[in-house]
């Protein structure tokens, strides 16, 4: 029998309370999800810098200008009055910028892998600039480990060489893959790194190791601020989508690596749509024969040159007695 007023009927045939359990509710963690996608974000910086291995390590150095996304922002024309030559110097300013989100960021991480060897020359010499801070002996020691290191790898070796061979004028240092120098490259790297742990002990080890975690330090900040602000370049977006294609294994990665090379070009796009609003600044000097010229340069005439004989008018005549001879 229903209740008047269409209530709930009495009696055995009540329903049961069927809401939640009686008590406070669980306090949900906060920020749970920042974890899981910093452990992603790491992931996938990893493994594209480990994609290469160790051939990675065996190409040419970067050009610094490109390192730093160099970009001209004006010249400096400067005109010689005497010889009438005219000569423009650009000026160039660093193109590095934040990152607009976090997908930026990070393909930014993966792109700029390709500077690996940049970032190895950056990290010896901040090594090698604490080991000296600390002591002679531990910067002997650093020397030494660093020359070890590139006896034994291919790329680091050929490009020491031609570094020698260019500043020298002559080839300074011959080598192949089995010898250096005349001598054993296995060999020759193991008496480097004898001799770096020798001088390492001699001169305190605790100072030295903690000297080259110092430098270890500061180079893997100043690598991290590069690597978030270097912006991808046609060169890197191709690169990055021809490695992202071989190591592609199912059509979700496929579409992942086209998405991310397509948001790369309009990335660069952006990039170089905002240099050219910016304004050129062209600034001009003026010098007459190697001095600096004052005031504004005297206007071209075209009239021909006076004679020998001609007359100034506006010039003064001399008083008589400085007309007469002693």
């Amino acid at each position: 029998m229903r209740a008047r007023g269409g209530g709930v009927p009495a009696g055995p045939t009540a329903p049961k309370n069927r809401g939640p359990p009686a008590g406070p509710a669980p306090k949900r963690r906060r920020g749970g999800g920042q974890a899981p996608r910093w452990r992603a974000t790491r992931a996938e910086v990893a493994e594209a810098w480990a994609r290469d291995g160790w051939a990675g390590w065996d190409g040419g150095f970067k050009r610094w200008r490109d390192f730093f996304a160099m970009k001209s922002v004006g010249a400096h024309v400067e005109q010689d009055l005497a010889t009438g030559a005219v000569a423009a110097t650009p000026i160039e300013a660093a193109g590095l910028s934040l990152p607009a989100d976090r997908a930026e960021w990070t393909e930014r991480l993966k792109s700029n892998a390709q500077y690996r060897k940049n970032y190895a020359l950056i990290a010896a010499g901040a090594v090698l600039a604490s080991a000296l801070a600390a002591s002679p002996g531990a910067f002997a020691a650093a020397l030494a480990g660093c020359a070890a290191a590139v006896v034994l790898r291919d790329g680091l070796l050929g490009s020491a060489a031609l570094y020698l061979e260019e500043r020298c004028r002559r080839p300074v240092l011959v080598w192949n893959a089995e010898r250096v120098a005349g001598r054993p490259r296995r060999a020759v790297a193991g008496l480097l790194a004898g001799g770096a742990l020798a001088l390492l002990g001699a001169s305190g080890a605790g100072a030295g190791l903690r000297a080259a975690l110092r430098g270890l330090y500061w180079a893997a900040l100043l690598i991290f601020a590069h690597a978030s602000t270097r912006p991808r370049s046609l060169s890197s977006v191709a690169r990055t989508l021809v490695s992202d294609i071989k190591a592609a294994k199912s059509r979700k990665d496929l579409l992942g690596a086209l998405k991310s090379s397509a948001d790369g070009l309009q990335e660069t796009v952006k990039n170089a749509a905002e240099s050219a609003q910016n304004p050129f600044v062209v600034m001009t000097s003026f010098r007459n024969g190697g001095r600096p010229a004052s005031g504004s340069p005297p206007p071209a005439s075209d009239a021909p040159d006076e004679a020998e004989d001609a007359v100034d008018v506006d010039g003064r005549e001399a008083p008589p007695e400085r007309k007469r001879l002693p």
